[in-house]
Parts: C-alpha cells; structure tokens; sequence
C-alpha cells in the first residue's frame, strides 16, 4: 500500500513537471499565437498539447495552486513564464480577449456534445470522462483572467455554460 501511494505521488509530480514545460512551451509561443489566426495553435514541439488560452491558463492556475511542490530553481522558471506570458499580452489585449470568448464557445460546443452522447451512449462512454472534465474546467469563469481582472462571459456564454452545468 505504501509503494502505491509513493508511485502515485511520483506521477503527479512528474504531470507537475511536465505541465511547468508545458506552460514554459506555451509562454514562448504566445506572442506568435496571439498575432496569428487560429484557436488551437500548433507547438513548434509535436509532442506538446495545441496552444490555447485556456489550456495556458489552466496549467499556470494549476503550477500555482501547488507551487509549494516545486524547488527554487522551478518556481524561477514559473516566474519567468508568467512574465513571458503578460508581456506577450501588453499590446494584445483586446485579440486575447477575442481568443478567449471563442476558446470559450468551441469548449462549450465540445461538453454540450459529450453530455448528449455520454445521455445517448452506454456507461462505457464515460471511459472519456476525464479528458472530458479538462475541458470543462477550461469553461470555468474563474479560468478566463486572460486580459486583466477578468474577461466577462458574453450573455450567450453564460447562458451556455448554465445549461451544460445542469446537464453534468
């Protein structure tokens, strides 16, 4: 029992350390991201998740959230992608914003599917469910702080994200 739970520490840990490369990844592309067309931007490394908003966001919330985890030399280098990530947004705001409300959207239309086919489908389609929750976490209101204080949710927006929420 003991070796389970040092293993699954271990795992967790290293999704830590791959989401900090991850978001490192992320920050260095931003600025190119935001001056181009395009949600989901494809990394220059083929191994990393496509680049959004939300999926930035959700790893920075994350990396935060436990950054206690992290050694000195981890949280220099967290520091330095945040600060990679606001200056890439200093003259950009307004296009992050519009990122965000369509990231938002498409997240939308992507549960509201998974809902509808999870109410359809056997048990067996919730196999899916935790990539799934990642996308709905990327729909959370608190997860859309891209251009400051906080990007408002349009009215169709929340409206949306209500329904999806009362289907979950």
């Amino acid at each position: 029992m003991q070796e389970t739970k040092g293993n699954e520490t271990s795992e967790a840990m290293d999704k830590l350390k791959r989401d900090l490369i991850i978001l490192e990844a992320m920050a260095a592309e931003m600025d190119e991201y935001l001056s181009n067309q395009g949600l989901f931007w494809p990394m220059s490394d083929s191994s990393l998740p496509r680049l959004t908003l939300g999926g930035y966001l959700m790893r920075q919330h994350r990396l935060n959230a436990l950054r206690q985890l992290l050694d000195a030399a981890e949280k220099t280098r967290l520091d330095a992608a945040e600060e990679q990530f606001k200056a890439a947004l200093v003259e950009k705001v307004v296009v992050s914003e519009k990122k965000a409300h369509e990231e938002l959207q498409a997240r939308l239309r992507q549960w509201s599917e998974y809902l509808k086919e999870l109410k359809q489908a056997s048990l067996a389609a919730g196999d899916y469910y935790p990539s799934a929750v990642e996308t709905r976490y990327h729909t959370r209101p608190s997860g859309s702080q891209v251009g400051g204080p906080g990007v408002p949710l349009t009215s169709g927006s929340a409206l949306a994200l209500r329904k999806c929420s009362a289907r979950a």
